[in-house]
């Protein structure tokens, strides 16, 4: 006899005697596991039902508060109630008469369940209703608490509503059936308190369905709660005790049979859930569960007959019975053992599957045997090695750009302490090296405190990108900076949670006090030319104060004669500054020099003589010699006044000129920064685009298994990473485009296309993200073929994405999406609209700008670059066309673009 023959008839032996004597307990057991599951699911069906109805009522409250604040119904009623002799005047009763209207037929018929809706004024009378014969209808005040707990509904804040009690359904068609209010006030958009009361007047009958199962059945199930069993009973009783939903042993008992059980005293009397079996308001001993909600008007009672129940107690006897006199666990016991080993031979591999999943591509799985799991074990060692050689060679190349950066790079963990800290971010920071600040918790660092940082940090860590520019006082030294500080979060293999904050550190400390510089001067020149101004203006009309002001002004005057010599008449001590000569050197002696200056410049020419000859201002920047030949910038500012002769004919001219040689050098070095600055990130993201590229082209061939058979967890950790990666791709693709549309180096191609060939490129990817979201979206062909267009095709079809991708980002689930091309006029037009968040009104007039989002996009899309549209707008315009758009914030948006068809 074999061993394994051996073990199984000693394990036959072993578990069949202690079967037969645990047996016969169990059937004792059985009748009591019955009962128990049978009260479980009874307890189960209440909560369930409970869940129904509390989703009813939420559902009526919901909308009752969504129409208490409907702009033009709180405008209306406002109006109404704010009428002197509101009951007799006509204004009244037109004004009442469109708001009846407008809840009759543009809110009623937005939920069935709802019979009527009432606008009540704050003494209770009806002064709008669905139904007009209700209107000036008033009841007592003990009716208004007893129906509506009108007084709490009117005390109650803008938004909230109020449920009343149970009633009699005043529809016959559903008689058995109680009814109920919601109230919610209407309060003034002036003052902020409540004007009126508005009562949706729910039908009963809508709840009886939801507790019957049959509107599940209408919803698509193939049985309700109550359909597979036969005494099956789940009704609510009021407060007051009396059956307020219908029974399915008792006709009309809605608001008629009262209910006096145990579990109804305990839930009224002690406000207690209780279970257990006793018998119903019909003497029949049931299984039976309350449920007691706080703060609710009514209670649940489920219940089934005992006798239902027990009937299937005697089938389950002689199952266990059956099931004990088969003694086969011998071979249970067998396949137990041996699953063991195999599960432990499998859990092994798991283990080192998932120290790949968590980076560790150093684990190995041990040889265990030549058999399919062995073989399973070395392909998961090749696939590890695999990773761990390309992910080195990945976090090498990542490691130069890290230390090489001409900015400086750190980052922080989700709890604020610094990780990592390149060689640049040593040089601003100050110190030795990153040991010192590695561990450190940068939320806690005073010097991040003081300039405001850990704000942004916390933001950061949050989810939320950030740039800001501030002041720094360095901690290692007390060394006064400005930095430029960009925040990436960089997210987990989910998306959802950030992992670690990415930051990008440049001093910007020369470029603010160039700024600084260039401000203070500018301001002063400004001052100082707006103060000569004036007083040159006095001066020309005090004549005995002339000499003395000008002579004394900050800008250098000249007085010239207008006759053919040009001959300097006049010139002030400033004027001598600034050109080197003295007074006896040039008056009456030398030209104006602005006469030079415009001899060489032909372009001026015209334009001065035509403001001589006219006696308008002349104004142009251009460059004259000081005395020794020194070039001098200047702006030169010509006013010419009526010096004229005994004959009225004019005289001369005086000219004010400023020295801006200096503000031209500040100039200069602001355009160098920001050239150097353009550089540094075209460099950056070039230099991140190859690596990235390749990263794509390696994650691509892993998740087409070109390396392996990968697990379904396996795909989807290295799909989001793809995808995760792509987006960055995108966003550098887009910076750099902007860069190039800023700096004029973007090349546009001339050739026929068809506008309606690239939607064509571009619907599939649309239609497909749509499913995804459950988003519906319509496509209006052209009802002819459209006309072909000249230029860019490859420019366009961004265009088309770029719409695309906005009017799904940004649609929320369930939402509608609707595009349509058509030529009208010798133009092609294509538009997009989407039921989304929209645009904010004070926004809309910068959504074209470059970097900008509106501030409600974040909910939709938490970040994207805001360069989409600006590209899409300089694009048209290349093309010859006009882009875009209307929006309603809440309501969705429609973007449009036109562009001329190929005329030739």
């Amino acid at each position: 006899m074999s061993i394994r023959t051996r073990l199984m008839l000693g394990f036959f032996i072993i578990a069949v005697v202690p079967t037969a004597l645990t047996s016969l307990y169990a059937v004792g057991q059985v009748r009591r596991g019955v009962a128990y599951q049978a009260l479980e699911a009874v307890i189960l069906d209440a909560e369930l039902v409970e869940g129904h109805i509390m989703t009813f009522f939420d559902r009526q409250k919901v909308r009752t508060a969504d129409w208490s604040t409907d702009g033009y119904l709180r405008k209306e009623v406002e109006e109404i109630a704010g009428l002197e002799g509101a009951g007799a005047s006509a204004k009244f009763k037109e004004r009442s008469r469109l708001v009846s209207e407008y809840l009759k037929y543009q809110k009623l018929p937005l939920d069935p369940t709802i019979g009527g809706i009432d606008v009540m004024d704050l003494r209770g009378v009806v002064i709008a209703s669905s139904d007009d014969e209700r209107i000036g209808h008033a009841d007592s005040p003990d009716a208004l608490e007893a129906e509506y707990s009108f007084s709490q509904a009117k005390a109650s804040p803008f938004g909230a509503t109020v449920v009343s009690r149970f009633t009699a359904e005043a529809d016959t068609a559903h008689s058995n059936a109680a009814a109920f209010h919601v109230s919610s006030p209407l309060v003034s958009f002036s003052s902020g308190e409540t004007v009126a009361v508005l009562v949706a007047h729910v039908r009963g009958s809508e709840l009886n369905e939801t507790i019957s199962g049959r509107r599940q059945i209408e919803l698509g199930a193939l049985s309700g709660e109550l359909g597979r069993r036969r005494t099956m009973d789940v009704y609510l009783v009021d407060r007051d005790g009396l059956m307020a939903t219908p029974s399915r042993f008792a006709e009309n008992a809605v608001l008629a049979q009262r209910v006096d059980t145990q579990p109804v005293r305990s839930c009224l009397e002690r406000g207690e859930e209780t279970s257990g079996v006793y018998a119903n308001y019909r003497g029949v001993r049931v299984f039976g569960a309350s449920m007691c909600p706080r703060g609710q008007h009514w209670m649940l009672l489920a219940e089934i007959y005992e006798s239902e129940v027990m009937a299937d107690f005697a089938a389950a006897r002689m199952r266990i019975l059956s099931l004990t006199a088969f003694a086969g666990a011998s071979a249970v016991l067998l396949g137990f053992l041996v699953s063991m080993w195999f599960l432990r031979r499998i859990r092994s591999k798991l283990q080192v599957l998932e120290e790949v999943a968590k980076g560790n591509f150093g684990a190995r799985c041990p040889f265990d045997g030549d058999d399919e799991l062995g073989f399973c074990g070395d392909r998961i060692n090749m696939m590890a090695e695999k990773l761990e050689a390309y992910f080195g060679s990945v976090n090498q190349l990542y490691e130069q750009v890290f230390i090489s950066s001409p900015v400086g790079i750190y980052t922080l963990d989700k709890n604020g302490v610094i990780e990592s800290f390149n060689p640049k971010m040593v040089e601003l920071s100050g110190v030795k090296n990153a040991a010192e600040v590695i561990g450190t918790n940068a939320l806690e660092l005073q010097t991040y405190k003081d300039a405001g940082l850990d704000k942004y940090f916390r933001e950061g860590l949050a989810g939320k990108p950030f740039e800001t520019k501030t002041r720094y006082v360095s901690y290692y030294g007390r060394k006064e900076t400005y930095r430029h500080y960009l925040g990436v979060p960089l997210r987990g293999p989910s998306g959802k949670t950030v992992e670690r904050l990415l930051l990008l550190v440049d001093d910007i400390t020369e470029q603010k006090r160039l700024e600084a510089e260039l401000a203070d001067y500018t301001k002063t020149l400004e001052v100082e030319v707006a103060a000569r101004t004036a007083e040159l203006s006095r001066s020309l009309l005090e004549a005995q104060k002339l000499g003395a002001v000008v002579e004394n002004a900050f800008e250098a005057f000249a007085l010239v004669d207008i006759g053919k010599t040009g001959l300097l008449r006049y010139v002030n001590s400033a004027w001598e500054k600034m050109f080197g000569y003295s007074k006896d050197e040039v008056i009456d002696k030398r030209r104006g020099l602005i006469l030079d200056a415009i001899e060489m410049r032909p372009d001026l020419k015209d334009r001065f003589e035509q403001c001589v000859r006219e006696g308008k201002p002349f104004s142009a920047e251009m460059t004259w010699r000081r005395k020794g030949g020194s070039p001098l910038s200047v702006d030169v500012d010509l006013f010419t006044f009526p010096l004229r002769d005994q004959h009225g004919e004019m005289r001369g001219w005086v000219n004010s000129i400023r020295d801006i040689t200096e503000r031209k050098k500040a100039a200069a070095r602001i355009k160098e920064l920001d050239e150097l600055r353009n550089r540094f990130i075209r460099i950056v993201s070039h230099q991140l685009r190859t690596p990235l590229s390749a990263i794509q082209w390696n994650l691509e061939a892993l998740l087409a298994e070109e390396l392996g058979k990968l697990k379904k967890e396996q795909k989807e950790f290295i799909r989001i990473s793809r995808e995760a990666n792509a987006e960055v791709i995108r966003r550098i693709h887009d910076l750099l485009t902007a860069m190039d549309i800023e700096e004029g180096r973007v090349a546009f191609d001339k050739e026929e296309a068809s506008l309606e060939s690239l939607w064509g490129a571009v619907i599939a990817d649309w239609k497909k993200r749509c499913a995804a979201k459950g988003i519906v979206c319509e496509y209006l062909a052209p009802a002819r073929p459209l006309t072909p267009f000249r230029g860019d095709a490859e420019k366009m079809r961004e265009v088309l994405m770029y719409f695309a991708d906005n009017a799904v980002s940004y649609t929320a689930e369930k939402g509608r999406n609707e595009a349509a091309l058509n030529e009208t006029a010798g133009w092609l037009r294509f538009e997009i609209s989407d039921t989304g968040v929209g645009i904010p009104k004070s926004e809309q007039g910068r959504i074209f700008t470059r970097f900008h989002r509106a501030s409600n996009a974040s909910m939709m899309k938490q970040d994207a670059s805001g360069l989409g549209l600006a590209i899409s707008k300089y694009y048209v315009e290349r093309h010859g066309g006009k882009i875009g758009f209307s929006s309603e914030e809440g309501k969705g948006s429609t973007f449009w673009f036109e562009i001329p068809v190929n005329r030739s």
